[in-house]
């Protein structure tokens, strides 16, 4: 399960309490991730996967240094605070470094809804037969994955920094193929009731059936018009 605020506040209580270096920061996370593949019309996978992560900074002087965990029982963070502040006393002295920050206000963003983070395996598996059959209807072949899943992140630290987000998302990509065409559609969003993967379905079957036989065309130039979805890698490159 993904993180809570005042589980991720319990841990960093504990570093704190191990911790003697002059400064102590705590990064921690969890992430728990879902993920419907199908192809040739059948569903042929599904995963999921659950992971976490505990990372002290420790400073000692103008020394730093950092050390990471994914256990968060106390022996283990015990060990970790030490570890880190060991590591810290081996460094070269950094005449740069900052004191870490104070308290901070952030400004509150709501990308969190239970209805994501506990989609099941069959409400998963439900939508994907109903975009198969609409492949079916018109004799095409049906790809695409339908993925879910939840995340959190804290940053604490000894001079009163206490930040925490949680967030879910979802995605639905769906390819559907003739013998001559294919088309794509896909969306994603924090709350998975937005996806509506059957109108995605809907519009990745028209494309095929509208791109049928397709002919080379002369070189030299020619107006594109691009779908949103590209546009995004495109920028996504240049940035």
């Amino acid at each position: 399960m993904p993180l809570t605020r005042e589980r991720a506040e319990q841990i960093f209580k504990l570093v704190l309490k191990y911790s003697t270096a002059d400064e102590t920061e705590a990064m921690l996370g969890s992430t728990a991730f879902s993920l419907t593949r199908f192809a040739n019309n059948t569903i042929h996978q599904n995963v999921l996967e659950e992971s976490s992560y505990l990372s002290v900074r420790a400073v000692s002087g103008q020394r730093t240094a950092r050390a990471s965990s994914n256990r968060f029982d106390e022996p283990s963070i015990r060990q970790l605070a030490e570890a880190a502040l060991d590591l810290a006393r081996t460094q070269p002295p950094d005449p740069d470094l900052l004191p870490m920050r104070g308290p901070q206000t952030y400004r509150v963003v709501n990308r969190s809804y239970g209805e994501t983070a506990e989609l099941a395996p069959m409400a998963r598996a439900e939508t994907v037969k109903k975009v198969i059959a609409r492949a079916e209807k018109d004799q095409l072949t049906a790809a695409g994955i339908f993925s879910s899943g939840a995340s959190a992140f804290g940053l604490f630290n000894s001079r009163g920094l206490a930040s925490f987000h949680e967030e879910t998302v979802s995605e639905f990509s769906v390819t559907m193929l003739g013998p001559t065409s294919s088309g794509w559609a896909k969306r994603t969003s924090p709350y998975a009731m937005e996806l509506d993967p059957e109108a995605l379905a809907d519009r990745a079957a028209r494309k095929a059936l509208e791109s049928v036989n397709p002919q080379e065309i002369e070189p030299g130039r020619a107006t594109v018009i691009l779908e949103p979805a590209a546009v995004l890698d495109l920028l996504g490159f240049v940035a």
